[in-house]
């Protein structure tokens, strides 16, 4: 057990090996990579004071050890608690048989790849950017009896959980996943893929069961080990700790699916299933998940929290029922309390309950694209079920809008506060390739529902919204809650009257722009058609995405709002916060806090969100970059930003003071986010966001000929972990 093994070394003979094959990817909960990364970094060298060859990895800030039949993995660099955990693996068997000894010269070395030759068995360690790849193959079977490798394990500071066919290690005291050990592949030497099943074996092992009849020897054995997707860098003068107050950590929510785009879209309701005490619950959607019905059907996942944290299963799916549906392309919840409590009032939820949030999620591929919106109401139970047993949607509510063919409602899906001032909330739906007849395509219109208190919401809009700017200009292509941008309430003063943000990213501005704009509407007892302001700007794709800010300033009483424009700049990006007059006239079009992207295509803004990260009262900033890089250059591998509060009107380019990203090409960190800040009986006061990586390739391989890859399954992260 435990690195039992004696380190890899000359001149003393080893006793045995592992005989397996592994690669570790794994990066940081915390991380903070400083510098440029040299290539001989990564070398494997011989360290005396060690008695042990060792390689460190800047990239992945890890160190790694070589036994004689193993490895251990530790961080290189202690950048936060929980982070002096350390993991070894060791080779107790294969089947019943003895393992072949090891001896030092026949250990070979070359920069940062290591390599041995057993007879029976091949190996070769090769530590790079990635992370450590250990592939092992056995070139003949191992005696009569089953064919199972068995691994002792030991893990210090963390705990072993088994998850759905892999192995995951997570933090002894958060609960946070920290490590995946999974994804089996066995192959043979014609690239048959052979059935294996990886488990526990009793406490402190692992146990990858074989079967192997017919198989063509040698066989090759490939599990993956990996963690977390997305590292943390903060950009402040040295020791770079966040600012005061910050604590970061993060929790990883993974899709089953490859290509079905997990994290494409992300929200949070405040309370669907109450009855334990916890509150929070992070929504997921996957609208390319095939199902029975077809391809892109779509999925949602509900992670409720359960004593503080959330995952890594669901609490709650469903799936579209028609193919193409898309189901999960947008997704929202209510948070009854932050947009009514806050300002004073008990506002009840869309079905007219005091006690719970909905879960609203838009399907625009639904019915030939016509759309649709189901809206499923919480309870002390939490969700009921997504589908019925022959696979169809049982939703509480839903709406199919206009039913105009390719219209797409359902794009964009949120909750809007309480816009009349009843009491009760109200749902806001972008429908942004709606026509007005064949001479005005694509306009775009919103469709505003309103909440009842009796407990019965009309499926028919009261409010619809349409700019009749320009053909093509896809009004409604985001849409948000603004919050209360002016400080008005409904007569008495209880209930709010929340307003609304709607982003049309292709529309022609006033100066005959193409950059797209974004519309202010103020919420009433007899709510206007008209905006209170249209902003606008001089870039690309003003309004991909929209957002209320919160409040700006410790002190305010009205609410900002936060615009993204991904395609500033020729695709740098940037994002833009508005503020709202002290006098109650609502938004300020040239009340402006202003960051451009600062990489060639990384699109900033293409996601927005904002809240107040670290209770002093100001709200922070937040936007994602997909296709922007983290120090590695890797491709498309994105990064979300984070600008410290208070923001102040009139500032231009302002650095960010926080960001994090991920060194895997496609991962697209950033392409969704949503703030969340809990209001429960024992997590009262947690804060933090979700950002969805689409791309993520997750711990899987793909079959025949010995090729390995990850499956593109998708991830979320949630920053900082409650």
């Amino acid at each position: 057990g435990g690195g039992g093994g004696a380190p890899l070394g000359a001149p003393k003979p080893q006793d045995r090996f592992a005989i397996l094959s592994s690669t570790v990817r794994m990066s940081p909960a915390l991380g903070r990579i400083l510098g440029s990364i040299e290539q001989d970094e990564y070398n494997i060298t011989w360290q005396s004071q060690a008695d042990a060859y060792m390689s460190p990895n800047r990239a992945q800030n890890l160190r790694f050890t070589y036994l004689d039949d193993g490895f251990v993995v530790e961080r290189r660099v202690h950048t936060g608690p929980g982070d002096d955990w350390k993991v070894s693996f060791e080779l107790t068997g294969i089947g019943g048989q003895p393992l072949p000894e090891v001896f030092a010269d026949r250990f070979r070395v070359a920069r940062n790849t290591a390599r041995a030759d057993l007879g029976p068995v091949q190996f070769q360690y090769v530590n790079d950017t990635h992370g450590l790849r250990q592939d092992f193959v056995v070139r003949e079977r191992p005696g009569k009896g089953p064919f199972a490798l068995h691994l002792g394990v030991q893990a210090q500071g963390l705990m072993m959980d088994p998850d759905r066919g892999e192995i995951v290690f997570r933090d002894v005291l958060t609960g946070a996943a920290v490590l995946r050990y999974g994804g089996v592949n066995v192959f043979d030497r014609v690239g048959k893929r052979l059935p294996a099943e990886m488990k526990p074996d009793g406490q402190q092992g692992v146990l990858i069961a074989v079967k192997d009849a017919g198989a063509v020897y040698p066989v090759t054995i490939d599990p993956w080990l990996c963690a977390a997707t997305a590292f943390l860098w903060i950009n402040n003068p040295p020791p770079h700790n966040p600012p005061p107050g910050w604590l970061w950590s993060e929790q990883n929510l993974l899709g089953e699916q490859t290509d079905g785009q997990f994290g494409f879209s992300v929200g949070y309701a405040n309370n669907l299933n109450n009855g334990d005490g916890w509150s929070g619950a992070m929504i997921v959607g996957a609208p390319f998940f095939d199902n029975g019905f077809g391809a892109d059907a779509g999925k949602v996942y509900v992670y409720y929290n359960y004593t503080g944290s959330y995952g890594p299963d669901p609490g709650w799916t469903a799936t579209g029922d028609q193919a193409h549906e898309r189901f999960g392309y947008s997704v929202a919840g209510s948070d009854r309390l932050a947009e009514g409590v806050a300002q004073g009032a008990q506002e009840v939820s869309f079905f007219g309950d005091l006690s719970y949030d909905v879960l609203i999620v838009g399907a625009p591929g639904y019915n030939t694209s016509a759309g649709a919106v189901f809206v499923w109401r919480g309870s002390v139970t939490g969700l009921a079920p997504g589908n019925a047993a022959n696979g169809n949607l049982t939703p509480d509510w839903m709406s199919t809008g206009d039913n105009e063919t390719y219209a797409e409602f359902g794009f964009s899906v949120a909750s809007a506060g309480d816009y009349n001032g009843d009491g009760a909330l109200d749902i806001v739906v972008g429908e942004p390739y709606f026509s007005f007849g064949a001479d005005n395509p694509e306009m775009g219109v919103v469709d505003i529902f309103p909440g009842d208190i009796n407990g019965n919401p009309r499926t028919t809009p009261l409010w619809g919204l349409y700019s009749g700017n320009n053909n093509y200009g896809h009004f409604g292509w985001s849409v948000a809650r603004a919050g209360n941008v002016n400080g008005d309430y409904a007569p008495g003063g209880e209930y709010p009257y929340d307003d609304i943000l709607v982003g049309a990213p292709d529309e022609t501005n006033a100066f005959n722009e193409a950059a797209g704009q974004a519309y202010v509407y103020l919420g009433g007892s007899d709510p206007s058609f008209y905006p209170q302001v249209v902003l606008t700007d001089s870039g690309s794709k003003f309004g991909w995405s929209v957002a209320s800010l919160g409040l700006a300033n410790a002190g305010d009483t009205m609410d900002a709002v936060i615009i993204g424009e991904p395609g500033y700049g020729g695709n740098e990006g940037a994002v833009a916060a508005y503020f709202p007059d002290p006098g109650g006239a609502g938004i300020v079009g040239d009340s402006r806090w202003f960051a451009a992207g600062t990489q060639g295509g990384e699109q900033l803004g293409w996601s927005v969100a904002g809240g107040d990260l670290n209770g002093d009262g100001n709200s922070e900033a937040i936007a994602g970059a997909p296709y922007g890089h983290g120090p590695g250059n890797t491709a498309d591998s994105g990064v979300v930003y984070v600008w410290a509060g208070p923001l102040a009107a009139g500032v231009i380019d302002p650095a960010p003071d926080a960001y994090l990203s991920t060194d895997e090409a496609g991962d697209e960190l950033g392409s969704s986010l949503a703030y969340f800040a809990v209001s429960g009986q024992y997590n009262n006061g947690q804060v933090g966001f979700l950002t969805g990586l689409p791309g993520a390739e997750v711990c899987d391989n793909a079959p025949g000929g010995g090729t390995q890859q990850l499956g593109q399954y998708g991830a979320v992260e949630v920053w900082p972990s409650p």
